[in-house]
């Protein structure tokens, strides 16, 4: 086992370089942070629960500007149960993002070495049938689970719900603790996860170029019901004019509230009407939010 977590230790090297290699977008500067907790399910002789480090903090501190672009890096030594883990990670401002839960298929399924980077725009959601990858891959966060089954709350982790973007991360100072939740959900017959440590990758503007920013995004909604339909539950998409922005979504007049594209509503029969607006990493926030209005028949 020894062995093994020294070859495990060498590959954690190499992947941080890739990702200390992703470049800046314009007006930003680029700042790696790495811990290297090595963490395993502290329940059941090492079969379940939360992690040995619930959480695994990176502090960060001393930094001008504001967050505009947040991945995170795990590095897993291995597991015999990908699909029991549950994961999140919380900004300094609370707000907290499942970056996997009930991926890569049932079991059994093995992980091995396995270096994933979590951003929003990775080209792909982690599998959900599986099998997933024992080599370096990035995903868009992937949570497969009924959120109303969702529960990190466990010995003092992060209550529901969760939000389902890393640019909810985004806006804010980067200074604070950013901290690592990983669960295992499950101790039937198989042990869930190995980890050796994760990076923390914040893209931070300049603060005088984000003071100067004062033009508004624009909203659109890229995908949607048809005009009128018999299905109860409706998918949109939606996308803003500047990367990094995050959004804000309403349905039929309700209060906004923070919200992530795809994002799927219940409704039931009738005239529905959604608003959605974007709010960019400097805080300017659409004024004029994009709508789309349908309606429910029998």
């Amino acid at each position: 086992m020894r062995g093994e977590r020294a070859s495990a230790l060498g590959c954690v090297a190499v992947a941080f370089v890739v990702v200390a290699l992703t470049p800046a977008t314009a007006g930003a500067e680029t700042r790696q942070f790495f811990n290297a907790d090595q963490q395993y399910p502290s329940q059941n002789g090492g079969l379940d629960g939360p992690s040995t480090r619930y959480p695994s903090t990176i502090s960060v501190s001393g930094l001008d500007g504001t967050v505009s672009r947040v991945t995170v890096t795990v590095f897993i030594a291995g597991s015999g149960s990908p699909d029991d883990i549950d994961m999140a990670v919380v900004g300094p401002n609370g707000q907290q993002v499942m970056l996997m839960s009930d991926s890569c298929g049932v079991n059994p399924e093995t992980l091995n070495d396995a270096t994933w980077t979590f951003d929003d725009a990775a080209p792909t959601f982690v599998s959900n049938g599986g099998p997933c990858p024992n080599f370096p891959q990035t995903y868009k966060p992937s949570n497969y689970e009924d959120p109303a089954l969702d529960n990190l709350g466990v010995s003092g982790g992060p209550a529901p719900p969760y939000l389902n973007a890393l640019s909810f991360l985004a806006g804010g100072s980067p200074n604070g603790d950013w901290r690592l939740f990983v669960l295992d959900d499950n101790n039937v017959g198989f042990v869930g996860f190995g980890i050796i440590g994760w990076a923390l990758t914040l893209e931070i503007a300049d603060p005088a170029m984000a003071g100067a920013d004062t033009t508004a995004p624009d909203t659109q909604i890229t995908a949607g019901p048809k005009r009128k339909s018999k299905k109860r539950r409706a998918t949109f998409s939606f996308t803003s004019s500047e990367p990094g922005s995050r959004f804000e979504c309403s349905l039929d007049g309700a209060s906004f509230a923070a919200c992530a594209s795809p994002l799927e509503l219940k409704a039931g029969k009738g005239k529905h009407r959604f608003d959605v607006r974007a709010v960019d990493a400097a805080g300017n926030l659409d004024p004029t939010p994009a709508v789309q209005r349908w309606k429910v028949k029998k």
